[in-house]
Formats: C-alpha cells, structure tokens, sequence
C-alpha cells in the first residue's frame, strides 16, 4: 500500500482520523490524498493481537477507498 514517487506536503493538512493524517500530495503531476499512519501502527508495546485488529481495520478503509476510485 505504499506508493513510489510521491511528494507530500506535510503542511497541508487535508484531514485526521482514527488511522492518521492526510496530506495533499502529488503523483505523476496529479494532486492525490496521502495518509501517514499515527504511530500505534509502529508501536512495539501494542500486542500482536491488537496490531493484527487494527492493521484488519485499516486495510478495511482501505479496500472501500478503491472501490470509489473509478477504473
């Protein structure tokens, strides 16, 4: 889910939520939204079953996110 080539913009801030910060960013020249996860996905004192719940739920958000995006 990471993506090669993409510059963001860390001071423009397009939104929060329960998984991170969104930034605008660009890629290929088009302006996209990008989402840096808060630090709990990287935290080594969260218990392997609590990671394994949230890394489920976010993949979750991910997976609706494509369906909106028309091919």
């Amino acid at each position: 889910w990471f993506v090669e080539g993409v510059s963001v913009d860390s001071s423009k801030v397009l939104g929060r939520g329960s998984f991170g910060t969104v930034c605008l960013g660009e890629w290929l020249g088009c302006p996209v939204a990008v989402k840096k996860p808060h630090d709990i996905f990287f935290d080594k004192s969260v218990s392997e079953n609590e990671s394994r719940g949230i890394l489920k739920t976010f993949a979750r958000e991910v997976n609706i996110l494509f369906q909106l995006i028309p091919l």
